[in-house]
């Protein structure tokens, strides 16, 4: 009784999946939200544009310079990571991601999914 029902629940899931698409590569998305409309990105960043605080989910991200001339990125945990500029994306060494600013500057979107707007 119980193989039936499992073989039953993984039938649905796998519908549920390949009706609704499993696209990784998706442009945009929102902290716990599905994917907005997509976005045009900045050719490149530099640190002007990223300075100041940014709302990341619940949050507030900020970016700083320091007294080195080093990015320092703190998300809305309080986490803390160097920034690297290279081009059109910003690595945050600490925490293994990458991130890309939209072209009207107002929107960080993280390799990891996550999305910061510009206060």
């Amino acid at each position: 009784m119980y193989s039936k029902k499992l073989v039953t629940c993984v039938i649905g899931l796998v519908l549920i999946v390949s009706l609704n698409g499993c696209d990784a590569d998706k442009k945009t998305r929102s902290q716990g939200s599905t994917a907005t409309s997509p976005v045009e990105y900045s050719t490149s960043i530099e640190p002007k544009d990223l300075l100041g605080d940014w709302i990341a989910g619940n949050g507030k991200g900020v970016f700083e310079i320091k007294a080195d001339g080093s990015l320092k990125i703190t998300n809305e945990t309080g986490m803390i990571s160097s920034g690297k500029l290279s081009g059109d994306t910003l690595t945050a060494q600490e925490w293994n991601v990458t991130g890309r600013l939209s072209k009207d500057k107002k929107t960080l979107i993280w390799s990891n999914g996550f999305v910061w707007t510009k206060k």
